[in-house]
C-alpha cells in the first residue's frame, strides 16, 4: 500500500473507498480496517487522502465484487469479476494502473 508524498490522492478514488466503506462494511472502519489487516488509525489515512491504495488494497476490493474501473473512472460499475483468463488479465491492468498512479502522485 503506497504512501502519498504531499499530494492530494484524487477525490474519487477517497470516495469510492468511502463508498466501499458504507456498502461492503456498514460504515464501520474497524470492520474495514480488519479486512485489510490494518489498523483502523491507518485505515482512516486512506479514507481522507492522505495514502494512496497500493496494488495489495485495490485487490482485496476487487475480490469484494468492485471493477477497478469504479475506482479510475466516473461511472464505474460495481459487478462481479470474471474468473479465469479475463480475471488475470484485469489484475494486471489495476497494477499497471496502480504504477502509473503513483507516478503521477510521485510514490
Amino acid at each position: 500500500m503506497g504512501k502519498s508524498r504531499g499530494c492530494a490522492v484524487d477525490e474519487l478514488i477517497i470516495e469510492r473507498l468511502n463508498f466501499v466503506c458504507k456498502v461492503k462494511f456498514d460504515n464501520k472502519q474497524k470492520n474495514m480496517a480488519s479486512f485489510f489487516d490494518m489498523s483502523p488509525q491507518s485505515l482512516n489515512q486512506y479514507l481522507k487522502g492522505k495514502r494512496t491504495p497500493g496494488y495489495k488494497m485495490l485487490k482485496k476490493i476487487s475480490n469484494l465484487g468492485f471493477d477497478m474501473n469504479f475506482f479510475f473512472r466516473r461511472g464505474g460499475e460495481i459487478k462481479p469479476l470474471p474468473t479465469g483468463l479475463n480475471e488475470l488479465k484485469k489484475l494486471a491492468r489495476v497494477k499497471a494502473i496502480t504504477k502509473e498512479l503513483n507516478k503521477i502522485i510521485g510514490a
